[in-house]
């Protein structure tokens, strides 16, 4: 499901095989199948590892797989302009697929269902794939529901790095990149997880992406073969979600958190134990004794000056989750910085804390 089996990249030979028949399936695994990479090693996008599960979910579900998939997933979630065989649908609501060649645009044969459906061969409408994202990203809201198709966690799941990506080999990679369940993950620096996958048929190509953040996503559908509907949907997302003031705010910090600056700050200021028990979890004076601790924020208040703590700040550096975060604060010649980490227990208490100085006005705001 991670695209990490093994298997080689097949594209162009895979996207002509989806209506062949079980039987020419078998007689081309029963000749051999050549591998890429030790399976589990590294990424290999494979269609051919899709086929083969679709065959396992034909075994599970004791159904065709087209049958398998409407019943269990098309219909629950209510996609109803969602098919597998072409012959299913009016004409005048298909859009033909073309190729360019000679300086004219050539239309191309739709290809019927078969051992190679699981690959990607559905027909299906910019509205429907809207539904079906809305339903992939919705996992992440506080009350998502489980529902009949797939659990909360599972969706999560599908959209977590199970194999990650090296960069040479994603186009336009600028961020951490990996292959969930059928999905691609990046890691954007600045709108956080954005999930996405295309789809590219003979005549067609399709773009779905959206970010966890925001709860925005963007479709696109073409019909030309290989068109790359990719670039102008990621094109499309970042221009709204760079429009999007929420995607630029700091999160309000926690009010635990907080706290913990404020008696933070008091040490700054004098230090002394019994704050410090208050607020350090045990390691930190086994790490590092107090008296060391002490002496060093001492030395450095000398270097900067006079800290002004009403103009202090708090950065969080996770994601703005604040499990890892900076305290900034101003001093008459610089900036005191106390790069801070919180433990794993409640109530939240420090685990490691470092403390340094940037001289100048420019320091703040994470110089």
């Amino acid at each position: 499901m991670s695209m990490s089996g093994g298997l080689a990249y097949d594209d162009p030979w895979a996207d002509r095989q989806e209506a062949i028949s079980a039987l020419e399936f078998r007689e081309i695994l029963a000749c051999g199948i050549r591998f890429h990479s030790v399976p589990g090693s590294k990424f290999e996008y494979s269609n051919l590892g899709y086929a083969l599960l679709g065959q396992v979910i034909e075994q599970v579900a004791g159904l065709p797989y087209c049958e398998a998939v409407a019943r269990m997933i098309f219909q629950p979630l209510g996609l109803r302009s969602t098919v597998f065989d072409f012959s299913e649908l009016p004409s005048s609501n298909l859009a033909i697929g073309y190729r360019r060649a000679a300086g004219e645009w050539v239309r191309l044969p739709f290809s019927g269902p078969g051992a190679f459906s699981s690959i990607g061969g559905a027909i299906s409408t910019p509205s429907d794939i809207a539904k079906w994202s809305r339903w992939l990203f919705a996992a992440f809201d506080a009350d998502a529901k489980d529902g009949d198709v797939l659990s909360v966690a599972s969706r999560r799941e599908m959209q977590q790095i199970a194999c990650p990506i090296l960069p040479a080999r994603w186009i336009g990679a600028a961020c951490p990149q990996g292959y969930g369940f059928g999905l691609g993950i990046e890691e954007d620096r600045r709108f956080g997880r954005i999930i996405s996958h295309s789809g590219g048929y003979p005549g067609f190509s399709a773009h779905m992406r959206w970010s966890i953040r925001a709860g925005i996503g963007v479709v696109a559908f073409e019909n030309a073969t290989y068109s790359g509907a990719r670039e102008p949907a990621t094109e499309a997302l970042e221009k709204v979600l760079d429009a999007l003031p929420d995607m630029h705010q700091r999160s309000e910090v926690p009010s635990d958190v907080r706290y913990l600056a404020d008696r933070l700050m008091c040490l700054l200021s004098d230090w002394d134990s019994d704050t410090a028990d208050e607020i350090f979890l045990a390691n930190l004076a086994l790490d590092r004794p107090y008296r060391e601790r002490a002496f060093e924020i001492e030395e450095l208040m000398g270097q900067v000056g006079r800290p002004n703590l009403a103009l202090a700040e708090i950065v969080g550096k996770d994601c703005e989750a604040f499990g890892h975060f900076d305290l900034l604060v101003p001093c008459e010649r610089g900036i005191l910085r106390c790069s801070v980490r919180l433990g794993p227990t409640l109530p939240p208490r420090v685990q490691e804390l470092a403390v340094s100085c940037t001289f100048g006005v420019d320091g703040l705001r994470g110089k």
